[in-house]
């Protein structure tokens, strides 16, 4: 599958998102939560998919959390309201596997919380996401994870 926002890549076992906005500090925009939905549920789907990591491209940001030059124009209640069909923490919560956020730099707002979601993995065992600082993609990868 395509995406604008997103890079998606296959390394083994696992998956990689790569949030893919450097030049906006990875700021999560509307389109980019929409296909960070899709690749977490089409990941999840995919038996051959083990675990799912999600980074930053460039080598300041993970996230700078949401991309707030979108509020322009909208009232309190119609960003509210953008919250009511499911979020990317909810897809992250539905997730059957674990999801890693791997941080290669700035994390506010948003992409905190995207970091510390909890979620039941089904048989009642309850897995943390997993936060990995400072790691480069790469070595990650390459190191059999």
């Amino acid at each position: 599958m395509n995406y604008e926002t997103i890079l998606v890549a296959h390394r083994g076992p696992s998956a990689l998102i790569t949030l893919n906005r450097p030049e906006k500090l990875n700021a999560m925009s509307h389109m980019m939560k929409e296909e960070m939905i899709r690749a977490l549920r089409d990941l999840d789907a995919d038996d051959g998919t083990r675990a799912i990591v999600i980074t930053g491209a460039g080598q300041k940001s993970f996230t700078a959390g949401a991309d707030i030059h979108e509020f322009h124009g909208r009232t309190p209640m119609e960003q509210w309201r953008m919250y009511e069909h499911g979020t990317l923490y909810d897809a992250v919560d539905r997730s059957t596997k674990p999801v890693i956020a791997m941080i290669n730099g700035y994390c506010f707002g948003g992409g905190l919380e995207l970091a510390a979601r909890e979620f039941d993995c089904g048989g009642g065992f309850l897995y943390h996401v997993l936060v990995l600082l400072s790691l480069q993609p790469a070595k990650l990868l390459s190191a059999g994870a």
